[in-house]
């Protein structure tokens, strides 16, 4: 026993000699993995230095980028693309892994593509400063590629064209930057004080304060959904030319009284339609509709019928999502909060009916009864499923 408890202590000692010299190691070591409260403890000093008061440290960029985009109109499965929420295989094996409108959304472009141009990348950085950002970086020039006289590695290629970029990203932007943080810290560095940086900071600016023209491919791109309507608007003026020109009802002679109308669509398809009524057939398709969610909907089952079919004659919010996405309740905060708080019963319905397979309808039976057997409103209902 004595021979054991000696064991012991030799053994504690060893690992209490040794676990100041191994922490010393770790932190030492350039290369090691930075731990989670390391990273925590930079993100809240870095916060304290600016003034920003979260309850969230690591996550805060996750969860204001998710709110952010939402209330600018992206859609919830480029959200989930970005935020890395979508598990599906065709996702995670096949597509490519950037998702691109909701990255031209929070870069402040239109989602659409080609409808984006940043006026100071326009001015290309003289090579005396770039060659001072990552001075080594110009030893790896035209190292790899799939020449013989090169290292064929995609992966090495790839990062050292991207670091070749982002030192060009990072001289334009700093011109911009100054002017917003003229006090910082970060403008000793010795590229900003060169003799070439000034004469192309008041190139790039001078450049930028240019009337900003769209390129030709910007404007076509953003005509493209109004070109693809014109069609249906000539339709749509040539039945309303033909509806005018119906005869009415012949008397006792049972015949239809849309005998007279092939011969007006035939004239209708050879005229041209009037530019206001072509302009009032299109306005409604451009702007998504301001629908607000009812407020007096209880249960499950009137939330379903609301989400499903619609009340009253108005949109069903299943519809309302399919052609506009995310668009028709953006910039409404309280609309997006009463929308993510109903959703989570939508959510609910949609998993009971696949773990039983059975139907939509029949899972939402289920679910209301569920919230009969509670006892509870609907909004405390909502929170709960949110809860577990």
């Amino acid at each position: 026993m004595v021979t054991r408890a000696k064991r012991r202590r030799t053994a504690a000692a060893a690992a209490a000699t040794l676990a100041p010299a191994q922490s010393r190691s770790y932190g030492s070591d350039r290369t090691a993995a930075l731990s989670y409260y390391s990273q925590r403890d930079w993100v809240v000093k870095a916060f304290g230095y600016a003034g920003v008061t979260s309850r969230k440290k690591t996550h805060v960029g996750r969860s204001s980028e998710a709110k952010t985009t939402e209330l600018k109109g992206v859609s919830e499965d480029q959200i989930r693309h970005a935020g890395r929420w979508n598990q599906e295989q065709m996702v995670g094996c096949y597509l490519n892994a950037l998702p691109r409108k909701f990255m031209r959304t929070m870069a402040g472009h239109p989602s659409q593509m080609g409808c984006f141009e940043i006026r100071r990348a326009g001015i290309a950085p003289p090579e005396a400063l770039l060659s001072m950002i990552w001075p080594g970086l110009d030893s790896w020039k035209d190292r790899f590629g799939p020449r013989s006289d090169q290292v064929n590695d995609l992966a090495a290629m790839g990062l050292t064209n991207l670091l070749f970029y982002l030192r060009e990203v990072a001289l334009q932007d700093s011109v911009l930057l100054m002017q917003q943080f003229p006090s910082s810290p970060v403008w000793n560095h010795p590229v900003f004080q060169h003799e070439a940086y000034q004469p192309f900071a008041q190139q790039v600016l001078a450049f930028v304060r240019e009337e900003e023209q769209p390129s030709q491919l910007a404007v076509l791109v953003q005509a493209m959904p109004v070109l693809a309507r014109l069609p249906k608007t000539f339709l749509v003026s040539g039945l309303q030319a033909a509806a005018t020109a119906v005869l009415p009802p012949a008397e006792g002679g049972g015949k239809s009284q849309y005998t007279s109308a092939q011969p007006s669509i035939n004239n209708s398809r050879l005229a041209s339609p009037d530019p206001a009524r072509t302009y009032n057939t299109l306005e409604p398709e451009l702007q998504p509709p301001q629908y607000r969610m009812c407020r007096a909907v209880r249960t499950v089952e009137g939330l379903w019928r609301e989400w499903t079919v619609g009340l009253r004659g108005q949109p069903a919010i299943a519809a309302l999502d399919s052609r506009w996405g995310s668009r028709w309740r953006a910039g409404r905060q309280s609309e997006l909060q009463w929308y993510s708080l109903r959703l989570e019963v939508i959510k609910e319905i949609r998993r009971v009916a696949q773990a039983q397979r059975i139907s939509e309808q029949a899972a939402m039976g289920i679910v209301s009864m569920q919230q009969q057997r509670i006892g509870c409103s609907l909004d405390q209902f909502c929170k709960q499923l949110r809860a577990e």
